[in-house]
C-alpha cells in the first residue's frame, strides 16, 4: 500500500492562517462607519444602522467642554511649523493665523507663501526659531535634539 504525503502541512496551515487573517483585515479596512452602514440583529436579519445625533442643549444652558474649546489658556499664540506637511494641516484646521513663520519647504496654501520662510525643518537653528517668539513648535522629526534646546528654552 502506498502513502501519499503533503510536504509541509503544518507549513500550509500556517499560511492559510495568515492568508485568512490578511483578508479578513483587509476587507475590515475597506468597510464603511458613515452612511449606508449595515448591522447584524439578533435574528440573524441585516438592517440599515442609524447614527445617534445627540440632543441640543436647552437654551441658556451650558455648552459641554470639548477638545476644541480655545479658552484655555494652553493654546498657543504663536507657532512656527518647520514641517510643510504640518503648515498645511494647520491651514486645513484654520490654525494658519497662528502661524509666525515657518520653514523654507512649506509653500502650501498659497498663504503660507506670505510667512517668512527662512527656517530649515533639516537643520533647525534654535537660535532663529527663538527670534519668532514662539509658544509652539511644529517638527516632523527630532533627528537632531531640538525638541531638548527649545524645552530649554521654555517653548513647546
Amino acid at each position: 500500500m502506498t502513502t501519499i504525503r503533503t510536504r509541509h502541512p503544518r507549513r500550509a496551515a500556517r499560511t492559510l492562517s495568515v492568508l485568512a487573517a490578511t483578508a479578513t483585515l483587509a476587507l475590515a479596512a475597506c468597510g464603511s462607519d458613515g452612511d449606508g452602514a449595515v448591522a447584524d440583529t439578533p435574528d440573524g436579519t441585516t438592517t440599515a444602522a442609524t447614527t445617534e445625533v445627540p440632543a441640543t442643549a436647552a437654551p441658556g444652558a451650558a455648552a459641554p467642554e470639548t477638545a476644541a474649546d480655545t479658552s484655555d489658556s494652553d493654546v498657543p499664540g504663536r507657532v512656527v511649523s518647520l514641517s510643510p506637511t504640518h503648515t498645511e494641516i494647520l491651514f486645513a484646521i484654520d490654525a494658519g493665523d497662528l502661524l509666525v513663520a515657518v520653514d523654507e519647504f512649506s509653500n502650501h496654501p498659497p498663504r503660507a507663501l506670505e510667512l517668512p520662510d527662512e527656517l530649515s525643518g533639516f537643520e533647525p537653528n534654535v537660535e532663529a526659531i527663538a527670534g519668532y517668539e514662539p509658544d509652539l513648535v511644529v517638527i516632523g522629526g527630532d533627528f537632531t535634539g531640538l525638541g531638548e534646546q527649545l524645552d530649554a528654552l521654555g517653548i513647546a
